[in-house]
């Protein structure tokens, strides 16, 4: 035979895999995350072969992966990528609005900032440039709201607002000590107060109500120690607390004035002439001056008898003069 020839093949031909990436879904820690490995499927065991391109990222997001096929034995197969997504949740975080308690000094006061809880990787609040803070600011004694807001794309923030206190500043008003001499007419009002305790040279004139005064000194007439109690102011931005004073009130030492006369007229009922000093005398007595309390508005006149006055309405005792007054 004459021979010819025709030449024939070997086809192989690739082998179909599938190389399908891995749904993940995270949430935020602050460092990088990677997808889960991607799952293959149609690849023989042991051939050089390598995938790669699984998603990674740090902030919160959606990241899809992208697939490859690589090593020396690659070419061998049919390799159909299915990708899939690498998802990062936000973290959760709580904000919470800084508060204070302050006490009240005339002048505006404020509170700010924020502080955050739920934070990771060791990430503090300066990654938080979303929020704000309001309110927090004050002058006069009160609760002022001080309140946090924003978003951050990290974190899913709740917010717990704060407050600014301005609690009233102490007061005392003290009553001034007050004394007199007996005269028979009864106390009233007081001897004005002291006030310890005002801020921002305030004085009396940012109080409200008025200054009065009560305690055992109202009404007050004989000798003896009695308190004087102020009363009737008020101030929402002082917390005013009061002092007693004291009213001392004197006896007046009885003195009698002797005048000698050389004539008075004393008749049987006791009755002394007082017109003048001439005429028969029944008895030698001399003209009595009480100076004593109600001086001025009570004074009498009358004859010393050795202990016995004798008064325009008759004979009567020095005690019991006294206690006509």
């Amino acid at each position: 035979y004459n021979l010819s020839f025709v030449d024939g093949n070997l086809i192989i031909n690739p082998k179909a895999a599938i190389v399908t990436g891995t749904a993940t879904t995270t949430t935020y820690s602050g460092v990088i995350q990677t997808q889960d490995a991607a799952t293959t499927d149609g690849f023989i065991s042991g051939d050089a072969i390598t995938v790669s391109g699984e998603a990674s990222g740090t902030n919160a997001g959606t990241y899809t992966s992208a697939l490859s096929v690589s090593g020396s034995d690659a070419g061998n197969y049919t390799v159909n990528i299915i990708n899939a997504d690498l998802t990062i949740a936000k973290a959760d975080a709580t904000v919470t609005a800084n508060s204070n308690t302050v006490t009240y000094n005339g002048l505006n006061q404020s509170v700010t900032g924020f502080t955050a809880s739920g934070l990771v990787g060791g990430e503090t609040t300066a990654v938080l440039t979303g929020v704000t803070t309001a309110g927090g600011s004050g002058k006069n004694a009160g609760t002022y709201a001080h309140t946090a807001s924003g978003m951050d794309g990290n974190y899913n923030l709740s917010f717990v607002d704060g407050n600014l206190i301005i609690n009233p500043a102490a007061l005392t008003v003290a009553a001034n000590n007050d004394s007199k001499l007996y005269n028979g007419v009864p106390y009233s009002g007081g001897n004005g107060v002291e006030y310890t305790g005002f801020v921002g040279g305030e004085t009396e004139a940012v109080l409200g109500g008025a200054l009065g005064y009560g305690g055992s000194s109202q009404g007050a007439l004989n000798p003896g120690n009695y308190s004087i109690v102020p009363n009737g102011l008020n101030s929402s931005n002082y917390a005013i607390s009061y002092a007693d004073g004291s009213l001392t009130i004197q006896a007046v030492t009885p003195v009698a004035v002797l005048a000698s006369i050389t004539s008075p007229q004393l008749h049987q009922n006791g009755t002394q002439d007082m017109q003048n000093n001439s005429g028969p005398q029944d008895e030698q007595g001399a003209l009595s001056t009480y100076m004593g309390p109600g001086a001025g508005s009570n004074l009498f006149t009358g004859v010393d008898m050795g202990g016995l006055l004798i008064d325009r309405t008759g004979y009567r005792t020095t005690e019991e003069m006294q206690e006509q007054l």
